[in-house]
């Protein structure tokens, strides 16, 4: 049985992901203007909101990070980031924030792998002997502009 790394790491490793994709979020918010960021305290099942009150548009986001240059596992050029039903029901897309490379993955819910008959979704990442992304991550990477055109063409900083 491979061991898993202590509890405090592991929330650290969650608190810095989810720091990175507010921080990025808040920099395409910052540059489009007409959309805001927060940090979901009051819902359940996501854990960051988009909200575009020009459009009266609101997009739920599921956060997940991963890193692997502490790990104990064995499979390092797999990455798991897994979504519970709550969480897949209640977000509109999932950001998976590989911490080791700074890959910030916008994926929809709906490109998600159900796994565990509908009890679980994946976004799982492989990374091959040159150190790039399976073809089909490889267009997730950077890509929020699949969360609203409004982002198209702008990187942030």
């Amino acid at each position: 049985m491979e061991k898993k790394l202590p509890q405090n790491i592991q929330d650290l490793v969650c608190d810095v992901g989810e720091s990175q994709i507010l921080l990025r979020l808040a920099l395409l918010s910052h540059q489009c203007r007409d959309w805001e960021v927060f940090k979901n305290i009051g819902e359940s099942g996501f854990d960051i909101l988009l909200v575009n009150k020009t459009k009266s548009k609101r997009t739920a986001i599921e956060a997940k990070s991963r890193q692997r240059m502490f790990t104990t596992s064995k499979h390092r050029n797999v990455i798991h980031f897994t979504l519970t039903k709550k969480e897949y029901d209640n977000c509109d897309f999932l950001i998976a924030y590989y911490v080791d490379m700074n890959w910030f993955f916008i994926v929809p819910k709906a490109d998600l792998k159900s796994v565990s008959g509908g009890k679980q979704w994946k976004f799982i990442l492989t990374i091959n002997k040159e150190g790039r992304p399976n073809k089909s991550a490889e267009g997730f990477i950077g890509a929020w502009h699949l969360m609203s055109s409004d982002f198209m063409n702008i990187l942030p900083s």
